[in-house]
C-alpha cells in the first residue's frame, strides 16, 4: 500500500514538471505510463449536444421567467389597487382583496419552486444522459491513445500542463460520435418541450 502511495506522489511531482510520461517499473518490466487530463464541464459545453441541450434549458428558463414576472406584476397591481383604494372600501371588500393578495402570492411561491425544481431536474437529466456518452468517449481516446490513465480535470489544481489536457480532442470525439440533428428551422415560436 506504502509503495503504491508513493508511485502515486511520484506520478504528481512528474506531472507538476510538466511531463505526460512515466515510466513504472514492475519487476525486471519497464511500462510506459501516459497520462492525461480532461475537464468534463468544458466537453459537455463544447460539445454540439451539450450547447443544444443548454439552449433548449435556457429556453425554457426564459418561458418561465417570463411567466414568473407576469405573475409577479399581476400581484403587484393587486397590491397597488389595495393601497390607493383601501380607504374607500368596506371592511370586507379589503379582507377578501387582502386575502387574494395572499393567495398569489403563495401560489406564485410555489409556481417558482416548482420551476427551480424542473430546471433542476432537466439540468440533472442532462448531466447523467451526457456524462455516459462523455465517460464512453473517454475511454474509447484512452484505448486508441495508450494512455494508463485519464484524470478528471479539478479545477482546486494549481497547474496541468497544456500538453496533458485532452479536452478539445474528447469535444471532437465526442460530436464525431454523436452528432446533433439540427432544429427545425422555426422564425415564429419558441422550440417547445
Amino acid at each position: 500500500m506504502k509503495q503504491g502511495f508513493l508511485k502515486l506522489l511520484f506520478v504528481v511531482a512528474l506531472l507538476a514538471s510538466g511531463s505526460g510520461r512515466v515510466l513504472a517499473q514492475e519487476g525486471a518490466a519497464a511500462e510506459e505510463v501516459k497520462i492525461a487530463f480532461v475537464d468534463t464541464v468544458a466537453v459537455l459545453q463544447g460539445t454540439g449536444e451539450g450547447q443544444q441541450q443548454i439552449r433548449q434549458l435556457e429556453n425554457y428558463i426564459a418561458e418561465e421567467r417570463k411567466r414568473l414576472e407576469k405573475e409577479t406584476m399581476e400581484v403587484q397591481q393587486l397590491r397597488q389597487q389595495l393601497i390607493s383604494q383601501g380607504g374607500s372600501l368596506n371592511s370586507d371588500t379589503r379582507m377578501e382583496m387582502q386575502r387574494e393578495i395572499e393567495d398569489r402570492e403563495r401560489k406564485l411561491q410555489r409556481l417558482q419552486e416548482d420551476i427551480e425544481r424542473e430546471v433542476n431536474r432537466r439540468r440533472n437529466e442532462m448531466f447523467n444522459r451526457m456524462s455516459e456518452k462523455i465517460q464512453q468517449v473517454i475511454i474509447d481516446y484512452a484505448e486508441a491513445n495508450s494512455l494508463s490513465v485519464v484524470f478528471i480535470r479539478d479545477p482546486a489544481l494549481p497547474y496541468v500542463s497544456a500538453s496533458l489536457d485532452i479536452t478539445e480532442e474528447i469535444i471532437k470525439a465526442y460530436d464525431a460520435a454523436n452528432p446533433v440533428q439540427a432544429p427545425a428551422a422555426s422564425s415564429s415560436s419558441p422550440q417547445q418541450q
